[in-house]
């Protein structure tokens, strides 16, 4: 509840759920002993409406001619699989609230569950908490779907005999609905954190509004948005986010919160999902009375929509990522077997994409560009495939027609590259060779007509190049490098881009080179 010191706590009682005994449970699994096991578990929790079917097909019949409140499947059974029974409560009973229980569960079988239209899962085996911990959100998720059908037949009542209080619960419940089906039908968080911001200021009315998201990459908190809602502005103020800040201690998690110091009253809620931390829910008010005008019951719906929202993502996005691994490896292997050829580059690949994306991050934001260039650096000398081992391998100096022929390998390399990876990757990889000043190879590009990322993919090339003993010459240490980069600035690299290394090369000079193929010489 809301206290007068602002703080907001959870396990408040939700608003139109029935007595167990009145809630109507269907369980479908093909195994009869967890079917006798859960049905047991429910009846003396004092679920007493439970029915249960052996297959997919048996609890579609069941479906068909009785209303469910919730229908727990399995996702695998013989004939139709719970996916198909989740989809047909989807279409059929739009008030069923369906969960999924599989004894194997990961990413893939998560958001497959979600899309056919289940609320939640569960993992078997699971214990008796467990499973009311997921019945009970399940009701709450049917008390807002109950609620608009509920606030429908007010409509064609008499709305007049209603005070006006209900009438707004009702609205904001029915709002809240709409804002659970937004949510759901997008996957970019910035979209979803806008709409629970459009809506908590429909709401609550607060004076400043903010989502604290926990990033597990990182071990952080990340201020995702702050808000100030128009209706407690001064005329000449105007509504504004900040960036985005991360907090990696307690200490600068409590700054986070002095960015609203002037809130005299707020709301704090830990938001959780399955067990996992997702950060804080904020919201200051500068009176008293605008607290104590917040509706608990419609608070924790609103937080339980927040919650599935900001889970699901989490899951979209490390699916993404571990997709995005796989690539990376795949693109790997490509990169090995031209090292393959010549002993002295082993790592190359794997240092110029680091390099390289260190000064990339600071000019590239866009996470998929970043990653396409990833890959063009991991394959910028692929096409020293068609280049004869002869020259790969010769301990000295080029003669003259070898090093023409030498010039092929970025032209050979985009020729490979696009057809696997698309145009905008072999462009890179194309002029990754080309100088500032036009005097480069394989088009003589001068300047800005040089992609960017090119431009920078020759910094990060040349410094591994440098620091790397070759046959025909030893490795320079990390200060030769340094001064050879910054004298070749508006000839061979684009100064723009060498300001940026000298001040990226602390970082630089720190990569753990040893794990990557080679050690330079200090």
């Amino acid at each position: 509840m809301v206290n007068r010191k602002g703080s907001f706590f959870r396990g408040i009682e939700l608003p139109f759920i029935p007595k167990s005994e009145d809630i109507t449970i269907l369980i479908a699994d093909d195994e009869k002993e967890i079917l006798e096991s859960l049905e047991e578990i429910l009846v003396l929790s004092g679920f007493v409406n439970v029915e249960i079917a052996q297959d997919g097909e048996s609890a579609i019949k069941k479906i068909e001619k009785k209303d469910f409140d919730i229908v727990i499947t399995d996702i695998s059974m013989p004939g139709k699989n719970g996916f198909e029974v989740v989809q047909f409560v989807v279409n059929n009973c739009p008030s069923t609230v369906a969960i999924v229980m599989t004894g194997y569960i990961n990413t893939d079988t998560a958001i497959k569950s979600f899309k056919a239209g289940a609320y939640d899962f569960l993992k078997k085996p699971f214990n008796k908490e467990m499973l009311l911990l997921a019945l009970d959100r399940a009701l709450a998720k049917r008390a807002v779907i109950l609620a608009e059908d509920n606030y429908k037949r007010l409509l064609e009542e008499e709305v007049d005999k209603r005070t006006e209080k209900v009438r707004q619960l009702n609205k904001n419940i029915l709002e809240l609905y709409n804002l659970a089906q937004n949510t759901k039908e997008t996957i970019e968080l910035d979209k979803a954190v806008n709409i629970f911001k459009k809506h908590s200021v429909r709401f609550f009315k607060p004076q400043n509004f903010s989502i604290l998201l926990y990033s597990s990459f990182n071990d952080s908190l990340m201020v995702h948005r702050e808000f100030f809602s128009e209706h407690n502005l001064k005329p000449d103020k105007l509504m504004y986010s900040t960036e985005e800040f991360l907090f990696t201690s307690e200490k600068q998690v409590k700054n986070a919160f002095y960015l609203f110091k002037d809130d005299k009253y707020s709301v704090l809620v830990k938001l959780m999902r399955h067990n996992h931390f997702l950060g804080f829910l904020y919201m200051g008010f500068a009176r008293e009375q605008e607290l104590i005008n917040v509706d608990e019951k419609l608070l924790e719906l609103f937080v339980s929509e927040l919650e599935a929202s900001l889970y699901h993502n989490r899951l979209i996005e490390e699916h993404n990522e571990k997709m995005k691994e796989m690539v990376l490896n795949a693109v790997k292997t490509h990169a090995y077997s031209i090292e393959a050829k010549d002993p002295y580059t082993k790592g190359h690949c794997d240092r110029v994409e680091i390099y390289s994306s260190i000064i990339a991050k600071q000019l590239i934001k866009d996470e998929d560009e970043l990653f396409n260039f990833r890959i063009a650096c991991i394959l910028h000398d692929i096409g020293k495939i068609g280049i004869p081992d002869s020259i790969i391998r010769k301990p000295g100096k080029l003669t003259k027609e070898e090093y023409e022929i030498m010039k092929q390998h970025p032209v050979i390399g985009a020729n490979i590259a696009e057809p696997l990876y698309g145009k905008k990757i072999a462009t890179i990889i194309k002029y990754h060779h080309e100088w500032f000043n036009g005097t480069g190879y394989p088009d003589r590009l001068k300047g800005y007509a040089i992609p960017l990322e090119s431009r920078i993919m020759v910094i990060g090339d040349t410094y591994d190049a440098m620091t790397t003993t070759r046959p025909y010459r030893k490795a320079k240490n990390h200060q030769e490098a340094y001064d050879e980069i910054l004298r070749f600035s508006g000839m061979q690299f684009d100064p723009e881009l060498v300001n940026i290394f000298i001040k990226a090369y602390e970082e630089i000079k720190s990569v753990k080179t040893e794990d990557l193929g080679f050690n330079i010489t200090l």
